[in-house]
C-alpha cells in the first residue's frame, strides 16, 4: 500500500505526495546513488529512515531489470527515494527508461487518497468503461467479417486486450501509479508522457462528446414517437434533441462528474451495465421469435466474408477496429486500481478478467443474434433495424441512452486527471480548481455536442487513432523497454512488443479508412 495507516485522518496522503523537509535533511550523492529525504511525521528519526532505505537495496537491481519491485511498506514515516538510470542517452537527453519514484509526480488531489474500492464495483466500473455504445455495432462487425471469422477476431481481441491491461496494471501496482500517463512516464520518460497526455485529452474529450450525441440520438426517437401518440403533436419543445441532451446531461451527468472518487461511480456503472443487459435480452429474444416464424436470414455468411467494399477495401477490415475498440478500458484501469482496498496483482487480474468476460458475453450475444436476424441487411446501429413503433425496441433505445449517460462520468473522471496532470502538476489542487475544471470541461463537451454538426465523424477518426495508441502502441513500447532490461526474456518481450505496435498501427489505418 502507498498509504500510511497510522497517519491522522486529516493528513492521509500517498507517501510520494508529501513534501520534504529542509536542506539539512538531504544527503546528496553522485548520479546512480539513492538520495533520501525524510520528514518526521510520527517520531521517526533520520537513522531509522536510512535503515528503511537500506533494507530496500534490491531496488537498484530490480529497477534495471525492467519492472521495479519496490514497495514502500513504512508505517510511521514519509520517505522519498530518488533513483535515476539513463540508458544509452546523453546527459541532456530524457532517459528512455526512467526508474525514479519521485518523478512519477502524483496529481495533488483527493481523488485516489482513499482506498474505498472493492472488486464488484471495480468490475462494473471497468466494464462500463468498455461497453458504451460500441455494443450496437457488433452485428455489423460480424456482417463485415462473417460469423465464424467475427467470433475468431473477437476472441483474439479479448486476449490481446487482456495482456495489455495486465501490463498496465503491473506497472501501476509496482510504481504506485494513479493514472495511465504515469504508467507511460515511469517506463518511457517525460517526453512520451506529454505526448500521451495530449492524445488522452483529445481522445477522452471526443469520447465524451460522442456519449452525449448517443444520448440524444437514442432518447430522441422514442420520446418523439410517444409524444406524437399522446399529444397528437410530436413537435413540442421537450422532444427537441438539444433539449433532451441538455436536461439529461445537467440532471444526471454533471452531478456525477463532480465526484472525486472513481469508486463512488460503481452504482451508476451497474445501471449502465443494466442498460447493456436489457439490449442483450431484447436482441436475443426478438431474434428467437423471428427465427420461429421466418428462420435465419438467408444472406448470412457463416464462414469468412471475402467481399470487397467499393471494389478496393475488403469488408473484413471494417470488423477489426469495431471489435478491438469495444474492449478499450485501459485508461480507466490505473485510477480504479489505485482506489482498491488492499490492491494486489491477483485482484487486478480478477477485475480485468471478469470485466472482459462480461463485455465479451454481451458483445457475442448481440453480434451473433443480431446478424442472424438481419443478415446482410444489418445496419451499423442494430437498433435502426427495428420498427420505430416497437415498444421493446424503444425501451432498448432508452436503455442505451442510460448506458451512455452513466458512461460519461467514468470517462470524464480520466479527463480531469489528464487536465490536472498537464496544467496543475506541481501545485495543490483545491476544491475550487476541481469544480472549475469539471464545470468548464463538461460545458465544453455539451456545447460541442449541441451546436457542432458532424463532429462525431472527426472524433471518430481521432478516437480510432487514440484508442490504438492507448490500447496497443504505448503498451507495446513499454514491453519493448522492459524486454531490453530483463535478462533471458528479450527473445519473448521484444517480438511481442513489435507485434503490439504493428497491431495498433494496422488498427489505426483500418479505423481511419472505414
Amino acid at each position: 500500500s502507498i498509504y500510511s495507516p497510522h497517519q491522522s485522518s486529516s493528513h492521509q496522503m500517498p507517501l510520494h505526495y508529501q513534501n520534504t523537509t529542509d536542506d539539512d535533511n538531504m544527503m546528496s550523492h553522485s548520479q546512480g546513488d539513492i538520495s533520501l529525504q525524510t520528514q518526521d511525521v510520527a517520531g521517526l528519526d533520520r537513522s531509522s529512515a536510512e535503515s528503511l532505505v537500506n533494507s530496500e537495496e534490491e531496488f537498484s537491481d530490480v529497477a534495471l531489470a525492467g519492472f521495479s519491485e519496490v514497495r514502500q511498506n513504512t508505517r510511521h514515516s514519509v520517505t522519498k527515494m530518488t533513483k535515476q538510470t539513463q540508458v544509452g542517452m546523453g546527459e541532456d537527453e530524457t532517459p528512455l527508461f526512467v526508474t525514479e519514484i519521485d518523478k512519477v509526480e502524483a496529481i495533488r488531489t483527493e481523488t485516489v487518497m482513499k482506498r474505498t474500492g472493492n472488486i464488484p464495483n471495480s468490475v462494473f466500473n471497468l466494464s462500463n468503461a468498455a461497453l458504451g455504445a460500441g455494443i450496437l455495432a457488433f452485428p455489423f462487425a460480424f456482417k463485415s467479417a462473417g460469423l465464424l471469422l467475427g467470433l475468431i477476431i473477437t476472441s483474439a481481441m479479448v486476449a490481446f486486450a487482456a495482456f495489455t491491461l495486465h501490463v498496465v496494471a503491473y506497472i501501476a501496482h509496482h510504481h504506485n501509479c494513479i493514472s495511465y500517463q504515469q504508467v507511460v512516464s515511469v517506463m518511457l520518460g517525460k517526453r512520451v508522457q506529454f505526448v500521451s497526455e495530449l492524445i488522452l485529452l483529445v481522445y477522452l474529450m471526443g469520447a465524451c462528446v460522442v456519449y452525449l450525441t448517443v444520448v440524444g440520438n437514442c432518447a430522441h426517437a422514442p420520446i418523439h414517437y410517444y409524444a406524437g401518440l399522446l399529444l397528437e403533436n410530436s413537435d413540442v419543445f421537450f422532444t427537441d434533441r438539444r433539449f433532451i441532451i441538455s436536461v439529461l446531461s445537467l440532471v444526471f451527468v454533471f452531478p456525477l462528474c463532480l465526484l472525486k472518487e472513481i469508486s463512488k461511480l460503481g452504482f451508476s456503472s451497474v445501471l449502465a451495465c443494466g442498460g447493456g443487459l436489457y439490449l442483450v435480452i431484447f436482441v436475443v429474444i426478438e431474434a428467437i421469435i423471428h427465427f420461429s416464424h421466418q428462420g435465419v436470414a438467408e444472406s448470412v455468411i457463416f464462414g469468412a466474408n471475402t467481399a470487397f467494399r467499393g471494389g478496393m477495401l475488403p469488408e473484413v477490415f471494417m470488423a477489426f477496429p469495431l471489435i478491438a475498440f469495444a474492449f478499450h478500458c485501459h485508461v480507466q484501469l490505473p485510477p480504479i486500481y489505485a482506489e482498491l482496498k488492499n490492491p494486489t496483482m491477483a485482484k487486478a487480474d480478477i477485475i480485468v478478467g471478469s470485466s472482459l468476460s462480461l463485455c465479451n458475453l454481451f458483445y457475442v450475444l448481440v453480434g451473433v443474434f443480431g446478424y442472424l436476424r438481419f443478415g446482410q441487411g444489418t445496419l451499423d446501429d442494430v437498433l435502426l433495424g427495428y420498427d420505430h413503433d416497437s415498444l421493446w425496441a424503444n425501451i432498448g433505445r432508452l436503455a442505451i441512452a442510460i448506458t451512455a449517460v452513466f458512461s460519461y462520468p467514468l470517462n470524464f473522471f480520466t479527463v480531469r486527471i489528464t487536465i490536472q496532470s498537464l496544467f496543475f502538476r506541481a501545485r495543490p489542487f483545491s476544491n475550487l480548481q476541481h469544480y472549475s475544471v469539471v464545470s468548464v470541461g463538461f460545458f465544453i463537451t455539451l456545447l460541442v455536442a449541441l451546436f457542432v454538426p458532424g463532429v462525431s465523424i472527426v472524433f471518430g477518426i481521432c478516437g480510432a487513432l487514440g484508442a490504438c495508441s492507448l490500447m496497443f502502441i504505448f503498451p507495446g513500447m513499454v514491453i519493448f523497454v522492459a524486454g531490453k532490461k530483463v535478462p533471458g526474456l528479450k527473445w519473448v518481450f521484444i517480438p511481442l512488443s513489435i507485434f503490439y505496435v504493428a497491431l495498433g498501427t494496422l488498427l489505426a489505418v483500418c479505423g481511419v479508412s472505414v
